[in-house]
């Protein structure tokens, strides 16, 4: 595996998960996630037992429970912090962030303390229209670990 791709949405002040569950959901969203990612399927981490099985099998369990492609990862953080995945699978040396931002704040007791700025490119920014929310910003960043 050469690549690690880790999809994640936040609120306004950075929060992404409450009580051990996401903020949000919002299906032109993952439709939206889906086509950038295409031929690779998402797997969702919902659980730290969930990653820690995904890196003991070697990226091989159920393919409805995750996809994965000779070259790639592709993770949906759901409620585990981005930087927990890259250090579970550190053999992968490329890592991309798809951050989602709501654009709205929502309760939250996890919050996402990355300064991206420091030590990772902005490759892509847009504005997509959600199912559920009538703005959600797309960020793409890019960090090679081996830096």
């Amino acid at each position: 595996m050469k690549k690690g791709i880790v999809a994640f949405a936040i609120e306004d002040r950075g929060g992404y998960s409450f009580n051990g569950r996401s903020l949000s959901k919002d299906r032109l969203m993952m439709e939206d996630l889906q086509r950038r990612i295409a031929p690779c399927q998402i797997v969702t981490i919902d659980s730290e037992s969930m990653l820690m099985q995904l890196s003991q099998q070697e990226y091989l369990l159920r393919e409805n429970d995750f996809i994965k492609s000779e070259e790639t990862l592709v993770v949906f953080a759901n409620v585990i912090l981005p930087s927990q995945i890259r250090k579970t699978f550190s053999d992968i040396k490329e890592w991309d962030y798809f951050l989602y931002r709501w654009n709205r704040s929502y309760p939250a007791d996890q919050y996402f303390s990355e300064n991206l700025a420091l030590d990772w490119a902005l490759v892509s920014k847009e504005d997509i229209v959600g199912s559920s929310h009538p703005k959600i910003t797309f960020e793409h960043w890019r960090k090679n670990v081996d830096e």
